[in-house]
């Protein structure tokens, strides 16, 4: 938006050139995400924090990871605030890859969205990356479908070819 305001007014007040500088833009887009960040930070994790949208820890983790069960997580949300306002305010609208990048983002916005609501929603644990000989092997092969069960204490790799 400063971008074509700037181009438009530029015949005016030629010191507004500055704008078509993607190096000042670039500059100008980080100062405006970081102030985002900082304006609305607070407010977004006492939101996140109301509605108790907390960080389910395991018990039979390390101790010291006790002391994070309740943390807000969603905190996504106030980066992904901050990059759409410094981008659309800063950005050059009219290039096409601005836009595939911003509908990417959103993307993994949404899918991290998605991982953060069944966290606090549904109690399922997201996994980390294992390998398939991780998981309990059957008498001719290895289970290939393992999912995780659980966030409390007791929880475990299941896999539903696996021997019982």
């Amino acid at each position: 938006m400063l971008l074509a305001l700037a181009q438009w007014l530029q015949n005016d007040a030629s010191f507004l050139r500055v704008f078509t500088y993607l190096t000042f833009r670039a500059v100008g887009a980080t100062i405006t995400a970081l102030f985002v960040g900082l304006v609305c930070g607070p407010w977004v994790i006492r939101k996140l924090t109301s509605l108790k949208v907390g960080q389910a820890v395991r018990t039979n983790g390390p101790q010291t990871h006790l002391v994070k069960s309740g943390t807000p997580t969603m905190g996504g949300v106030l980066i992904l605030l901050g990059i759409a306002f410094s981008t659309l305010l800063w950005a050059d609208l009219t290039n096409r890859f601005v836009w595939i990048v911003m509908l990417v983002t959103f993307g993994y916005g949404v899918i991290g969205w998605v991982d953060d609501y069944r966290k606090v929603v549904h109690k399922v644990c997201s996994p980390p990356c294992i390998s398939r000989s991780a998981c309990p092997k059957r008498t001719t092969r290895a289970c290939s479908t393992c999912s995780w069960h659980g966030c409390e204490a007791g929880c475990r790799w299941a896999c539903p070819l696996a021997p019982t």
